[in-house]
């Protein structure tokens, strides 16, 4: 039986930096773009910190966004991390090709129901960032 032929554009992932390289590689051209084209996308990171005892449920309840922001259409990108040091802490990495996106993604009732949800499951209020891309690679 002859082995099917690879796809030039499936790569082996080894792990969760394989795939997020993958995703950087891919967006670069997104980002030059937007570069040259004067509109600015806003990267976001949510950090979170689990009270001791409550890290279980509290990554439920940051998975739960997962689904409900795949739909949104000024979202590029949105992924959730956990700490391989502290299993407690979490961050949330979000690219929105504007803030009228962001502004979006905020006004959501899952988004405000994540913000009720996280009373008596995290140490401290959640240490957000927010960036604006000013230089990258192209390929």
């Amino acid at each position: 039986m002859q082995a099917a032929p690879k796809n030039q554009y499936l790569y082996e992932i080894a792990g969760p930096w394989d795939f997020i390289m993958i995703l950087v590689f891919f967006f670069t051209d997104i980002i030059i773009l937007n570069n040259k084209g004067g509109m600015a996308m806003i990267v976001l990171t949510a950090v979170f910190k689990a009270k001791p005892g409550k890290e279980t449920e509290l990554e439920r309840t940051l998975r739960v966004m997962i689904p409900e922001v795949q739909n949104e259409d000024g979202t590029i990108l949105y992924i959730l991390n956990q700490s391989t040091v502290d299993k407690g802490h979490f961050l949330f990495y979000e690219m929105y090709k504007d803030k009228a996106a962001l502004d979006f993604h905020n006004a959501t009732p899952y988004f405000q129901q994540l913000l009720q949800n996280l009373d008596g499951l995290v140490a401290e209020a959640p240490q957000i960032d927010t960036y604006e891309d000013i230089a990258a690679i192209s390929r």
